[in-house]
């Protein structure tokens, strides 16, 4: 599975409103994105999920 950069974030919300394990899906996306971005990009959005999107913090 792969996610276009500027989709990627509206696939991730979709998919895990229609019942994709948020764990798996958050797998999937976090390996294409970090291919499509600087590096301070990927750790600044990889912290925002953790932080702020996650309930618990462990994706």
């Amino acid at each position: 599975m792969s996610f276009s950069t500027g989709a990627s974030f509206l696939v991730f919300l979709f998919t895990s409103k229609i019942g994709v394990p948020d764990q798996e899906l958050y797998d999937l996306w976090v390996v294409q994105y970090e291919n499509t971005v600087e590096e301070s990009t990927f750790v600044k959005t990889t912290r925002i999920f953790k932080n702020h999107i996650t309930s618990d913090g462990c994706i």
